[in-house]
């Protein structure tokens, strides 16, 4: 339904966008650097916590990052 937030685990790569992005906010499930694409196409390297809440329009995380694994991405 249009207008639903939809929750899924991120597929980190270092190469594709996740196919379920992009995502409108994360939620880190570890602690360490997180990397990222953001809409715009900018790569950023976040030093992030456990359940961090990152309010970024993102369409990858980059799966060499400590923190890249246990990521949720939410979408509308």
């Amino acid at each position: 339904m249009p207008g639903e937030t939809r929750g899924f685990a991120v597929q980190a790569s270092d190469t594709v966008d996740d196919p379920n992005g992009p995502f409108t906010t994360l939620v880190v499930g570890g602690a360490g650097a997180l990397p990222i694409v953001t809409l715009g196409g900018d790569s950023v390297t976040i030093t992030a916590t456990a359940g961090q809440v990152i309010p970024l329009p993102v369409r990858r995380v980059k799966s060499t990052g400590l923190a890249a694994t246990g990521v949720i991405g939410f979408r509308f």
